[in-house]
Formats: structure tokens, C-alpha cells, sequence
């Protein structure tokens, strides 16, 4: 390791102690090691003194969760409708932001789905919605996605017979961030499994640039795999989490840890493959290549930086809300 390396690596730690939840400073540090592949400069300490505005919510890491979902009546007739309830919640120990918002997403095809606001029953704590009703022998799927105040979100995805960018479920919002380049602004991330594979899209205001202003692009997406309902705030402080990197110039795309970086290792599991198209960096790769407890879901968050490779110069660019996605949709058959 090198005297370079040495000196971000105790400066991160030194920042993750300051931090209980710190899973994207971690993934900042995953950027700054890959200066190593190509400098071997002094890392700034300026870059920890800059006010960037869309890395300000780093340990707000708590999105809301789908604890229980319950239908009503569980096999409705053709003339019934379908009465779905939710109790879906942030964690008040861990966090000061309520839900704010969630969806019914339901489908007769499992291609079409239609999605409408649940309402939130104060007396129940809980929430609610209506599925009109559909034709007998029809087999019904539906999900939900909340979100919370601050835009933290909850997801679960229906099995979708071909995956492309084109049928995701748009899980994360990110509003317009002024002061970064366009080709660094996410604007969102979409989700979408077919049951074996996820393919998750990062959404731009404007297309991808490799290189900006002389600089490399660094985009990456964290996944934490940990029991989510028992520790919701554990992040990558053991510097052992793994990111989906893309940063092409650098020769970095695929599925990394920080110790992969330093020893300038590849990529640590076969299978994943990330790409640009038109507005989107999407990365695509098998779910056992990302967990091994599917069940638990996992918990995701997409940031990027430009790294000047003359000039050792590492900029924050954005990063997005958190979100936990769980690889489960509900499925009725309408009886006659």
C-alpha cells in the first residue's frame, strides 16, 4: 500500500468514526482509493472542507420500510374489490422523518400496472387502498413504493418476464441539483428484477460523459445486504461493503471492495455488467452476486465524483436518496 493510499484510508476512517452511519463516505473513499490507479498524489484535504449540497443527507440513511401487507378479502370474487393494507413505517428511533407517501401498483398481466396513492388511516396506523374489480380468473399482481420526507424509499418488484430500462420501477426521485455538471445530476434510479437478475438504471439530466473538464467520471452503487429490520442505520464501516463501480477511464466497472481497489484487483464476482445508454448508467447482474439472503432485500444509494488526474483534484458530484428494495410482489387469482 502506498504512502498515498495510507493517508485516505486513515483520513476516512477517521471521518466514519465521526459518523454512526457513513455507507456514502464510504463510497467516496472507494473513489478516492482509485486515484492510486493513476496517481500518486497527496489526497487534497480540501475535498473534505467543500460544501456539496447533494452529499448533505449522508447519515440521514434510514428509508421506510414495509413491515406487513394484508388483502382483504385474500381470494375475491369478480364482483369484489380488493382492500389492501399496509403498515409501512420509518423507524422513530433511528430517524426524524415520517412516511410521506405510498403507492398500489396493481396488474391482470403482470405488464400493465396501475398505480394509485394509498390513503393513511390514522385511528389504524396504517395504510390503505382499493383494487377494483377484475375479471375472474384473473391472476393480480401488486407492489408498493413509499417514501419518506426526505425522499428515502421503499420498493418491491414485481417478477417481470424480459428486463430493460424501458419496464424498471421508478423507485428513487432526485430533484435537479444546482453547481454540478448535468451528466453528474441523478435525477432518480430505477429498479427491475426478472427473479434471478436485477437491473438497476441511474437516471441523468443529461447523458453520461466519460471525461468532464478534464477529469474522470467515478459513478458507483453501494448495496448493504445486512438484516435491514434489525439494523436499518448499518452501513460499510468495517470497509468491507461492495459497490457496483463505473468509471471507464479508470478501468473500474464491475462489482469492487475498497480491498479490491487498493490491492488494483478486478472485479470480485463474475456476472455484472454496466453500461450507458442515452440518459442512464445501468448496471446489471445476477441477485447471488449481491446476496446471499435475498429475502432480507437490500439497501441502495448511488453517488459520483470527477477525479483530475494531473491535478490529484477529487470533486463530490451527487448522490441520491437511500432506498431498500425487496425482490417480492403479492399475487391473487380472482374467483368467479
Amino acid at each position: 500500500m502506498t504512502q498515498t493510499i495510507d493517508y485516505g484510508v486513515k483520513r476516512m476512517i477517521k471521518l466514519l468514526n465521526l459518523h454512526e452511519s457513513a455507507s456514502k463516505l464510504l463510497l467516496l473513499s472507494f473513489f478516492i482509493l482509485c486515484s492510486a490507479v493513476i496517481s500518486a498524489q497527496e489526497l487534497p484535504d480540501t475535498i473534505f472542507n467543500k460544501d456539496a449540497p447533494a452529499f448533505s443527507n449522508i447519515i440521514q440513511d434510514v428509508p421506510p420500510d414495509i413491515l406487513s401487507v394484508v388483502i382483504a378479502p385474500e381470494s375475491p370474487r369478480a364482483d369484489q374489490e380488493t382492500y389492501i393494507k399496509a403498515d409501512v413505517r420509518v423507524d422513530p428511533v433511528q430517524s426524524i422523518f415520517k412516511v410521506q407517501e405510498v403507492i398500489l401498483h396493481y396488474s391482470a398481466d403482470n405488464e400493465n400496472f396501475v398505480s394509485i396513492p394509498m390513503e393513511y388511516v390514522k385511528d389504524e396506523d396504517i395504510w390503505q387502498g382499493r383494487i377494483p374489480p377484475q375479471p375472474a380468473g384473473a391472476e393480480v399482481t401488486f407492489y408498493l413504493t413509499a417514501r419518506d420526507e426526505i425522499g428515502n424509499a421503499v420498493s418491491e418488484l414485481p417478477m417481470l418476464s424480459k428486463l430493460s430500462a424501458e419496464n424498471l420501477t421508478k423507485v428513487v426521485t432526485d430533484d435537479n441539483d444546482e453547481g454540478i455538471p448535468s451528466s453528474l445530476d441523478f435525477l432518480g434510479i430505477n429498479f427491475g428484477t426478472d427473479g434471478t437478475n436485477l437491473l438497476v438504471c441511474m437516471v441523468l439530466e443529461k447523458p453520461f460523459e466519460a471525461m468532464i473538464n478534464s477529469s474522470a467520471s467515478i459513478f458507483g452503487l453501494g448495496f448493504v445486504e445486512d438484516d435491514l429490520r434489525l439494523h436499518q442505520t448499518r452501513s460499510q464501516t468495517d470497509i468491507t461493503g461492495l459497490f457496483i463501480a463505473f468509471a471507464p477511464l479508470l478501468n473500474k466497472i464491475g462489482i469492487f471492495s475498497i480491498e479490491d481497489v487498493v490491492s488494483n484487483r478486478p472485479p470480485r464476482k463474475a456476472g455484472a455488467e454496466v453500461v450507458s445508454k442515452n440518459k442512464s448508467v445501468c448496471a446489471r447482474a445476477p441477485i447471488s452476486a449481491l446476496t446471499s439472503t435475498p429475502e432480507r432485500g437490500l439497501k441502495f444509494f448511488a453517488a459520483n465524483i470527477t477525479l483530475n488526474a494531473n491535478s490529484g483534484e477529487v470533486l463530490p458530484g451527487d448522490a441520491t436518496p437511500y432506498a431498500i428494495v425487496y425482490f417480492r410482489p403479492h399475487i391473487y387469482k380472482v374467483l368467479p
